[in-house]
């Protein structure tokens, strides 16, 4: 991650490289999560163990996703309160 953080550095002062990035950024993450998919689908044992790995799933989801909404709340009430 730092070495590609220090390539994005070097080349952000190329003209088009940011217009680049942003657009295939989308696409890169959109292929990894497919071979993912595919990766997990391909797996006998998750599959075989899909409905209580999903149920874990579900669960561990929920409680992140309202772990950051909760942090973020805070967040925004502690360093933005005088803007808004």
């Amino acid at each position: 991650m730092v070495i590609g953080a220090g390539f994005g550095f070097v080349l952000s002062n190329f003209r088009n490289f940011n217009s680049i990035s942003e657009k295939s950024t989308s696409y890169i993450i959109y292929i990894l999560l497919f071979f993912m998919g595919l990766g997990v689908g391909t797996n006998k044992e998750i599959m075989d163990n899909f409905q209580s790995i999903g149920l874990q799933s579900l669960i561990i989801s929920l409680f992140s996703i309202a772990g950051s909404v909760v942090v973020s709340a805070i967040v925004f009430k502690i360093f933005f309160k005088n803007e808004s």
